[in-house]
């Protein structure tokens, strides 16, 4: 089970919990010493000066794999981590530790975000240290699902319910987008929005973590002109189901093989609203795409026919079937998003303000 910050936990984090329940079993002080050494020295140190620079009972280090106790146990409230932080000063024969919560949560709220950013970017980067290339390429995931808040008025504000519901009766929606790597299961970068913000709009920001080299892999809801342009301008390829409004007629463009065909696409004649001028001013007037449809056989399911548009438009370099091989895979990431909320009880969050929710989905979003 990979988090977005730590990825190097996956030998002791495991899909539907099988290896969460026993780790949800050790304390909070062998929690610590268990995964403490996978995280890189000196991040969780405290602050020169400034916020969290002071020696507190509740310091950057012992807040943190507070709050993770508190994500791998969703029910456990916040005076359970008080009573073993009062256990744990007990055994050093250390002074008395308050039995109230107010000292804990405020830590829990002045805990740096940038910290569980910058834990997440190093560990990801040892963990594609081990990265298996596709044909020379590094592929990359796109993906986004949605996860409940609760229904406060700071929540609604920030991440509104569903229009289909009437006022009140539903909840708060938090919609995700990640970008994985596929050959390790690291989410590399996430952006986060409301249910009424585009897929698209959110990716905007996530174009960073693509380098020269790699190739992004997801399904319909990314297939856009503008984003293969963006991406290719990047020097970064493409593999998308094709979006249903676009034609998927393969007895036009040219033939390359059997369900292989390559076509080019004009640029739209309008500019979406989530891409600013600058960016708009660089798209081609045209691209050339490759279009391919496949079969895909899963077992006990009957086989659904696929079409796909790639730039990958070198037949011989990067053969129709393996491009249809390496989208199956891509498959993978819709029972990985449901392992994530199945094991971790992240169907819903708890934080009752976006602040916390911020920080609740640093810590509790995990592996692919």
């Amino acid at each position: 089970m990979h988090t977005p910050f730590f990825p190097a936990w996956h030998p002791r984090l495991a899909a539907l919990g099988r290896r969460v329940q026993p780790l949800r079993q050790h304390s909070l002080c062998h929690l610590e010493l268990l995964l403490g050494p996978l995280l890189p020295p000196g991040l969780l140190a405290q602050a020169d000066e400034g916020a969290n620079s002071r020696e507190r009972v509740y310091s950057v280090r012992r807040t943190f794999f507070g709050f993770l106790y508190q994500v791998l146990n969703p029910d456990c409230p916040c005076r359970e981590i008080v009573r073993q932080i009062q256990a744990l000063f007990a055994l050093h024969d250390r002074v008395g530790v308050d039995g109230g919560t107010r000292a804990y949560c405020q830590a829990r709220k002045r805990f740096p975000l940038d910290t569980l950013s910058r834990l997440r970017v190093a560990m990801a980067a040892a963990g594609e240290k081990a990265a298996q290339l596709w044909h020379g390429l590094h592929p990359k995931v796109i993906d986004a699902t949605t996860v409940g808040l609760p229904d406060t008025a700071k929540n609604q504000r920030a991440y509104p319910q569903s229009g289909s519901q009437k006022p009140g009766c539903g909840f708060p929606l938090l919609r995700l987008v990640g970008v994985f790597s596929l050959a390790t299961g690291v989410l590399l970068d996430y952006a986060k929005g409301n249910k009424h913000q585009h897929e698209l709009r959110l990716l905007k920001g996530l174009l960073e973590p693509f380098r020269r080299g790699d190739v992004a892999v997801g399904d319909r809801g990314f297939c856009s002109y503008v984003l293969l342009a963006l991406l290719l301008e990047r020097g970064v390829f493409s593999v998308f189901r094709l979006h249903q409004r676009r034609p998927s007629d393969l007895r036009q463009g040219k033939r390359l093989g059997k369900n292989d065909r390559r076509f080019t696409w004009l640029k739209p004649p309008e500019k979406p609203r989530w891409l600013p001028q600058s960016w708009w001013k660089k798209i081609p007037a045209q691209l050339t795409v490759r279009v391919i449809r496949f079969q895909l056989a899963c077992r006990g399911y009957r086989p659904e026919s696929v079409t796909l548009v790639s730039t990958l438009l070198d037949p011989q370099q990067y053969p129709a079937q393996d491009i249809a091989q390496l989208y199956a895979r891509r498959w993978k990431i819709e029972l990985w998003f449901r392992d994530i909320k199945t094991s971790m009880g992240m169907e819903a969050l708890r934080c009752q303000s976006p602040r916390m929710v911020h920080k609740g989905t640093g810590d509790v979003l995990h592996r692919l």
